[in-house]
């Protein structure tokens, strides 16, 4: 803590034969503050924990770690990984005795290797080590037959073990460029035991860190972390609310400053103590007759500076983004659209979202399964059967219909919650149909609105179309007149304005109705 230096003289008024006018305090006040260097010390270092903000495909591996550890993050993870390694899948072959070998070999690991490729969806990539064993696979199904008949001991897969993902990289050959394992802090993990996970190749471009979905939330999650910090500080310097104690000039009786008693008076007060004040007040002297006066004003005062006010901002702002880092795990938020789908005689944003969830979902599983028939089941091929035999590849076919629900579920009441109002909006179309007034279809024809032929009778009312807008002259109005008005869902500046209709408006432009007076 420290204190600010000030003047020990006291400025006071005197008439021109010297008699004082006024004692007045210090014109600048003692105040104790702390610089926010302070408490970033008691903080920490903020960038060790979640570092500079910096772009999101060039996030390092230590801070989406980090990110892991996040309850909201890691809950959705979880969710995630379970519905992948519980989605259905199959394992296809034209020879029905390799199919049915390769079946009861990896039923046995498909949990757990699910599980453990699972983090890549996140974090972009991930470096597995394969692990194989001289042994006869044996099928879940009791009833079913045999998985293998031959006479040697076959060369089957058992499982994986995981990589810790800091400092692990994938290695290449200089000048042939093929890949050659994983170099990681215990050493290096040979090409043939080594399976190198890359998520979303071709949306990283080709890069083998590949593009994980913790980079579409990475900016909302340092915003949450940085306002966390701020909000510590924010506790930290207004929740232990600063004390003002206005004190008089001068010393008392045994020379110790007033300065120094406000100090400790404020000091107590903060921990707690019960204080009296005395009420002396400021004298003045009447400058015409040389009388002294009292004032109102206190020698010695009291008082507390406003407190921690705006706290419910930082909840909000912490509750807004830690939905937007749940939904953003599901479905990337570039998707979120102030558009209502229900509106176009659709499906729901929500339930569109959540389509898409599982489509994203399935698409991960796709690339998983992709390494797998690439990298893992062409060794146990080459090791138990002949070369030119057909091959043999694991498909995931979708997910359990609950776990597909649940997803849905998820979505859906998260982004209700993201939902914003985007303004009431009339469709004048609609509102001329059911009055019973007849309007020009997209195909140029009219609709008929009751059965009849439009509504039009011979002398009647003349539809016209001009530049895109509907309106019609009619003896008794429903006449538009063109004004210079600015749409708000389009930002075109011309309008057709129906008086006789409350004042509706119709964009010149892209023909949405909307009320003026809503907008």
């Amino acid at each position: 803590m420290a204190d600010t230096n000030v003047a020990e003289t006291v400025t006071i008024g005197r008439t021109p034969e010297g008699q004082v006018l006024a004692e007045t305090p210090i014109s600048r006040p003692v105040s104790r503050h702390s610089v926010w260097g302070v408490w970033g010390n008691w903080l920490g270092d903020p960038e060790t924990r979640y570092g500079r903000r910096q772009r999101s495909l060039d996030v390092p591996m230590t801070i989406k770690m980090e990110m892991l550890n996040d309850p909201v993050i890691g809950w959705c993870l979880g969710f995630i990984s379970a519905k992948l390694a519980n989605a259905r899948y199959e394992i296809l072959c034209a020879d029905e005795a390799k199919a049915r070998f390769f079946q009861a070999m990896y039923d046995r690991v498909h949990h757990e290797f699910m599980l453990q490729a699972a983090p890549a969806v996140a974090l972009g990539s991930l470096g597995l080590i394969k692990k194989f064993r001289f042994e006869v696979p044996t099928p879940q199904d009791p009833n079913d037959p045999p998985a293998w008949t031959g006479t040697a001991i076959p060369f089957i897969l058992t499982g994986f073990d995981q990589i810790y993902p800091v400092g692990a990289t994938p290695s290449f050959d200089s000048q042939t460029h093929e890949f050659t394992g994983i170099d990681h802090a215990d050493g290096h993990v040979g090409a043939f035991y080594a399976l190198w996970l890359t998520m979303g190749k071709g949306k990283a471009f080709g890069r083998y860190q590949g593009h994980g979905r913790l980079n579409y939330v990475y900016a909302d999650w340092w915003l949450k972390q940085f306002g966390r910090d701020l909000y510590v500080v924010h506790l930290q310097k207004n929740i232990d609310r600063v004390v003002a104690v206005g004190y008089p000039p001068g010393q008392d009786n045994a020379g110790k400053d007033y300065r120094d008693h406000a100090i400790e008076l404020g000091d107590s007060i903060r921990a707690g103590a019960t204080v009296a004040i005395p009420s002396t007040v400021y004298e003045v002297v009447d400058q015409l007759t040389g009388e002294t006066k009292k004032t109102n004003q206190a020698k010695w005062t009291l008082n507390f500076p406003a407190g921690a006010e705006n706290v419910g901002a930082f909840h909000e702002m912490d509750d807004h983004l830690d939905q937007k880092l749940s939904l953003g795990l599901f479905v990337p938020p570039q998707v979120y659209l102030n558009v209502r789908q229900s509106a176009l005689g659709g499906p729901t944003t929500a339930e569109v979202l959540g389509e898409l969830a599982v489509d994203l979902l399935l698409l991960d599983a796709i690339d998983i399964d992709t390494h797998l028939n690439r990298y893992v089941f062409p060794i146990v091929e080459r090791a138990n059967f002949p070369a030119d035999g057909p091959r043999v590849e694991k498909r995931t076919t979708g997910l359990v219909e609950k776990d597909k629900r649940e997803i849905m579920e998820v979505v859906r009441a998260l982004a209700s919650k993201m939902d914003s109002e985007v303004g009431t909006v009339f469709d004048l179309r609609r509102a001329l149909e059911r009055v019973g007034l007849p309007v020009r279809s997209a195909d140029g024809s009219t609709d008929e609105a009751d059965g009849t032929d439009g509504g039009r009778e011979e002398g009647g009312e003349e539809e016209v179309e001009v530049e895109g807008s509907i309106w019609l002259e009619m003896e008794g109005g429903h006449v538009a007149e063109r004004i210079a008005l600015r749409c708000p869902l389009c930002g075109y500046d011309e309008v057709d304005r129906y008086a006789d209709h409350g004042g509706l408006c119709v964009c010149v432009g892209c023909g949405a109705t909307f009320d003026p007076e809503v907008e």
